[in-house]
């Protein structure tokens, strides 16, 4: 069973309230920066876990990973992926990110690739249409940029996996 979780504020007509709603899901993310000499394709580790409803990830063995677990099997999932860097002003930077399924990219869902000319921040947000889930399927994603001095920044880039159905 997926637990109840509140959301707070401003809710609509019943105004303010905590309204409870079911979420299934895990969304990840790193406890501090990383900074790396060259990001060609590296897969990314998450160490923190924001929200983890049925252990479908792990933050001491195989970390860049969202395993499917029985909770999910034959339902669909969204996942999404949000990676902010840093780096040098003043040089042309592309940033790409690749979903993987089981450790190739999956479903028509290529390289999504964004550049930007003469920045010191490039942020990237991907997201997939729904995907069907089964279990022990593993889900990562890929992060290539093609500068020599860049920092994954921790407080920005997250990855999840929501559950629709």
């Amino acid at each position: 069973m997926w637990p109840l979780l509140p959301i707070e504020g401003n809710v609509g007509a019943i105004g303010g309230r905590s309204v409870p709603y079911q979420f299934a899901g895990a969304i990840l993310r790193n406890a501090a920066d990383s900074a790396s000499t060259n990001f060609s394709s590296i897969v990314v580790g998450w160490d923190t876990e924001i929200l983890d409803t049925d252990a479908a990830h792990s933050t001491v063995s195989n970390t860049s990973r969202i395993t499917i677990p029985a909770a999910f099997d034959g339902k669909y999932g969204i996942f999404h992926a949000c990676i902010y860097l840093t780096s040098v002003a003043g040089t042309d930077e592309s940033l790409g990110i690749t979903f993987l399924k089981n450790s190739a990219a999956f479903d028509g869902i290529a390289r999504m690739i964004l550049t930007c000319d003469q920045f010191a921040v490039i942020a990237h947000t991907v997201e997939t249409p729904p995907v069907f889930l089964t279990t022990s399927d593993i889900f990562e994603i890929s992060v290539f940029c093609n500068d020599t001095a860049t920092v994954l920044e921790a407080d920005y880039s997250t990855f999840s996996l929501m559950v629709i159905s």
